[in-house]
């Protein structure tokens, strides 16, 4: 693909804010106002600093910023605070139960910020991540991370054996 001059962005000239229902709105040095956008790390995310999409409200990518280091300082703090929100991520250390039903199925589980109850809906809401983790997306979105079921105790990978 082949880029031209007006499709280069000068990202250190960029301002970014939060509007007042806590959203970004990224301003161009042209003046070109872009709002609502949702920071999101590409692949690979073992380089967390570089390839950041700004996405807007239908997941449609709108820019692509190549190193969180071409912001300005203001602007950088900005986009990892959002990024830091929409990641969070607790790590599941133990399933007490799991209790499917008619539309869902309840959790309550240990994680690194405590005991918590939530709730699934569909089998694609538990899925393995990578060779031995799991991930669980729970009905508004938060996503628990279990780094590696083999970690569990006994009981708590039975229990998870019947949604994967």
């Amino acid at each position: 693909m082949t880029v031209s001059p007006a499709d280069v962005i000068d990202w250190g000239a960029v301002r970014i804010s939060v509007d007042p229902y806590g959203r970004l709105t990224l301003v161009r040095p042209d003046g070109q106002t872009h709002g609502g956008l949702v920071p999101v790390r590409a692949f690979p995310t073992t380089d967390p600093g570089r390839w950041i999409s700004f996405t807007d409200s239908q997941g449609r990518e709108m820019l692509l910023l190549e190193s969180l280091e071409q912001l300005s300082p203001d602007n950088r703090l900005l986009v990892q605070q959002e990024l830091a929100r929409r990641e969070f991520q607790p790590r599941i250390s133990r399933v007490f139960e799991a209790r499917p039903g008619s539309s869902q199925t309840d959790w309550r589980v240990q994680t690194d910020r405590g005991e918590v109850g939530f709730a699934t809906t569909t089998e694609e809401n538990v899925r393995a991540q990578g060779e031995h983790g799991v991930l669980l997306t729970d009905t508004l979105g938060i996503r628990y991370l279990i780094p590696d079921r083999r970690e569990l105790d006994p009981e708590s990978q039975k229990i998870l054996r019947r949604f994967l």
